[in-house]
């Protein structure tokens, strides 16, 4: 039996957890026990009247649980208990009689139960974050003050319930010039009187300050300081209660007398005058809102004095005013460090000095700046000559009363003679003569050189020859071209070598600026020209042709040879076929014997003969027409699209006078030409849109500014008008041509608006 119970025989007992019984040996009776929903924690009890000796106990051979189990937890910083107690043991899962626990008492907190109850919480967990309140003072002595003996600190003590911890601290006020805050740290107080912890301390001789040693209306020394405690917090007084200490009656704390004299503010501190208006209330009103006037300061009777500009704001917000320079007022405004008079804030009407006098300060209100008075800044007199129309509204509407008009303080204008420019000696160019001429310190003139850069190698050639009457001459041909990135534009001369002429050929006249005979003016872009003449140093050459990159150059730049702008060439033949009287449209249907609808280029240089019109106009403009009526390059001019260019101005004047539609034939093929007259005005609107493109440059930002600040309504709309005065404030100008183009581009057919984003999108990107 003893080998089964101690688990040396490899079979176990059968049941033994019903079993009972008692051996023959003695009257030793072994039970086993069985906790049901505890498996493994089988015991053998000690038989009656045996020692507790080892080898008189017996236990479960059956139990596989040996693990020491535990009660509290930590999950997440929080306390918990696993399981409740007295469900299992310390080890091996067998239960605890929790009788069997002693009961301790606690000196803090009266006597408690420390056996595993089923609502059992450790004495730092009911307790966390608890703690007593107590209102308390104490005197500090002032000796060194002849208005004070002594000075009243309140304070706070702390009584913390969960490890019996005691902590001082005094609430912070405002002003008060003294280290306020916490005065003792959170730790045990000895009862030693000595006010320290050298002496060791048990919880059971009570060495420690403990929650039963506070009461009201008593006093209570820690570290030499004593404090007297004069009331508590509501929590305090019911814990208390519930202790069973009985609580003394609060009672009140002594004022401190120097604290109640700074308080009313009447002891060494001067009076000030007090503002009475809601600050706030006239801030979230007024807020954003200001008054502008503008000003002069004459102040020419002092050495080295002006006459200075100014803008002087009014902020409805807070009564401020500021002063700054208006800009390009004075010559000297440009290098002026001192922009800005007088700093926002607030301004009296006389200088304050400080004479630590209790005198009320009179500052300057909205009711004060008038126009037409004198405004007094710091001693200096600025004397008040406009406002905004805000302003004027402002004091008409909350006043009732209008500001005075406009006073003219500009000085008499008087012209001051300019001499006249000396004739160019001849000697350098003449933009080295203007320097000396403009400056005292010379320098070399400047280059354009954002025009360089967008011309640079774009050089225009014409075929030539002299017209003398030379005989000898009269054979010679020459090469002109014509460098456009310079300004003004250059000019070089080649001539043409030929044999058994006698003649070198070559470079004729380097490359310089030309100047027209008898004039100071240089030769422009718009002088050269297919059947132009130019005199260059008394020779006098006859332009005959040009080759094809000229002929497209001056077409595509047309704003800058007239003879190549179909506009203009058009208009001129609606004017000399008006002189004429003859009907062109019959004219040319009459060259066309075949009924084709087209003309060769010499017929159609003899029907212009035939009208006398083609005597009038330049071999340029001629080679313009063709060129442009002739795009297949096939020699043919459509009669149809020539006459509706020339002609429909004709015809729409026409309407208007006779309050009649006139319908002309219809052409041989409407869709086709539709189809022309669109692809006409899309190259056009190409060739103004790249022309504008290099002439705005990089200056995209001023163009949008400026077209903005047009735009009054927002809307994105202006009219032509302003358009193209804000491209002239950009040196841009634009012909009425080129403007019917950007009308009929970026104009809605119901207005006559352009909308100036998608222009400046168009023109930038």
């Amino acid at each position: 039996y003893q080998r089964r119970v101690h688990g040396k025989s490899k079979h176990p007992l059968p049941d033994m957890a019903q079993a009972e019984f008692s051996p023959s040996r003695g009257n030793r009776t072994a039970t086993f026990n069985n906790s049901r929903g505890s498996p493994g924690s089988r015991t053998l009890e000690r038989p009656a009247g045996m020692p507790f000796l080892p080898g008189f106990t017996f236990t479960d051979p059956k139990r596989t649980d040996f693990h020491k189990a535990h009660v509290f937890d930590a999950k997440n910083g929080y306390g918990t208990m696993r399981e409740p107690p007295g469900t299992r043991g310390p080890v091996g899962g067998a239960r605890v009689d929790t009788s069997q626990f002693p009961r301790l008492e606690t000196p803090s907190l009266g006597v408690r139960d420390r056996g595993f109850a089923s609502d059992f919480q450790p004495h730092f967990v009911e307790y966390h974050h608890k703690a007593l309140r107590f209102f308390a003072y104490f005197k500090e002595a002032v000796p060194e003050s002849p208005l004070e003996q002594y000075r009243i600190r309140k304070c706070h003590i702390v009584y913390h319930l969960e490890d019996h911890t005691i902590s001082i601290g005094e609430p912070k006020e405002e002003n008060s010039g003294m280290p306020q805050g916490r005065f003792l740290r959170r730790n045990h107080i000895a009862k030693t009187g000595k006010g320290n912890l050298q002496e060791p301390a048990s919880t059971a001789g009570h060495t420690f300050y403990n929650f039963t040693d506070f009461n009201i209306a008593c006093e209570m020394t820690f570290f030499g300081r004593t404090y007297r405690i004069y009331d508590c917090d509501e929590f305090t007084h019911d814990f208390m209660t519930k202790q069973g200490i009985a609580l003394n009656p609060p009672e009140a704390c002594p004022h401190d007398r120097y604290a109640d004299t700074r308080r009313q503010g009447t002891h060494l501190v001067r009076q000030r005058a007090i503002e009475t208006r809601d600050t706030l209330r006239q801030f979230l009103d007024h807020d954003r809102k200001v008054l502008k006037f503008m000003g002069v300061w004459d102040n020419r009777d002092a050495v080295y004095g002006d006459k200075n500009y100014y803008i002087v704001y009014y902020f409805l917000a807070d009564d401020t005013i500021q002063v700054v320079k208006q800009k390009d007022t004075s010559l000297s405004a440009e290098n002026d460090p001192f922009v800005s008079l007088l700093k926002r804030r607030r301004l009296p009407k006389t200088i304050v000095t400080p004479d630590f006098s209790d005198r009320q300060i009179e500052y300057y209100s909205e009711m004060d700046l008038q126009v037409g008075r004198n405004l007094h800044i710091l001693g200096r007199q600025v004397f008040l000559y406009d406002c905004d129309q805000y302003t004027r509204y402002h004091y008409r509407t909350k006043f009732g009363h209008e500001q005075a008009p406009f006073v003219d303080v500009s000085d008499p204008s008087y012209s001051v003679p300019k001499p006249a420019i000396p004739p160019h000696t001849g000697f350098g160019t003449e933009e080295d003569s203007m320097v000396s001429v403009k400056h005292l310190h010379l320098k070399a003139p400047r280059r354009d050189f954002r025009k360089f850069l967008l011309k640079d190698g774009q050089v225009l050639r014409f075929g030539a020859y002299l017209d003398t009457p030379q005989p000898e001459d009269q054979d010679r041909r020459f090469i002109i071209g014509v460098y456009m990135m310079d300004e003004p534009v250059t000019v070089a001369v080649y001539e043409i070598r030929a044999r058994n002429s006698g003649r070198f050929g070559g470079k004729f006249l380097q490359r310089q600026r030309v100047m027209k005979p008898g004039t100071n003016q240089s030769y422009a872009p718009g002088d050269f020209f297919v059947g132009s003449k130019i005199e260059i140093y008394s020779h006098r050459f006859v332009l005959t042709q040009a080759d094809e990159y000229s002929l497209n150059y001056m077409e595509n730049e047309d704003y800058e040879f007239p003879k190549a702008n179909l506009d203009l060439i058009c208009e001129k033949l609606r004017e000399l076929m008006e002189r004429t009287g003859e009907s062109p449209r019959q004219l040319f249907e009459s060259a066309d014997r075949e009924n084709s609808g087209y003309v060769t280029v010499d017929q159609f240089k003899n029907l212009l003969g035939r009208c006398g019109v083609l005597r009038h106009l330049a071999e340029q403009e001629v080679i313009t027409l063709t060129r442009i009526f002739d795009r297949n390059g096939d020699g043919r001019i459509s009669i149809e699209e020539f006459l509706g260019v020339v002609l429909a101005h004709d015809n729409e004047n026409n309407n208007n006078a006779q309050g009649t539609t006139t319908t002309t034939a219809a052409p041989a093929d409407d869709t086709q030409q539709r189809a022309a007259e669109a692809q006409r005005l899309e190259e056009a609107t190409a060739r103004v849109l790249r022309t504008l493109r290099e002439k705005v440059f990089n200056r995209r930002t001023t163009l949008e500014r400026k077209l903005r600040e047009a735009d009054k309504d927002g809307d994105g709309h202006i009219t032509p008008d302003l358009l193209r005065a804000g491209l002239e404030t950009l040196a841009v100008y634009l012909t009425d041509g080129e403007m019917q183009i950007l009308r009929s581009n970026f104009s809605s057919p119901q207005s006559s608006l352009i909308r100036w984003r998608d222009f400046v999108r168009a023109i930038c990107t």
